[in-house]
């Protein structure tokens, strides 16, 4: 049986308080877009510890 896990969508960046796309996508419909805040040096670890649970990802 194929399990179901809930994907991780968002915007990567260094400082996002001024974006609305989180916002937008929940209107859309999609719960699971976020904003993934990150220094440049953090973004190895980030993406090495979530691949498997992201669905895409904005930059």
């Amino acid at each position: 049986m194929k399990e179901n896990k809930v994907k991780m969508y968002g915007l990567l960046g260094r400082k996002l308080g001024h974006s609305y796309s989180s916002r937008i996508y929940t209107l859309l419909g999609n719960e699971n877009y976020r904003h993934i805040e990150l220094e440049p040096d953090e973004l190895e670890k980030f993406l090495r510890g979530n691949i498997a649970s992201i669905g895409g990802l904005n930059v």
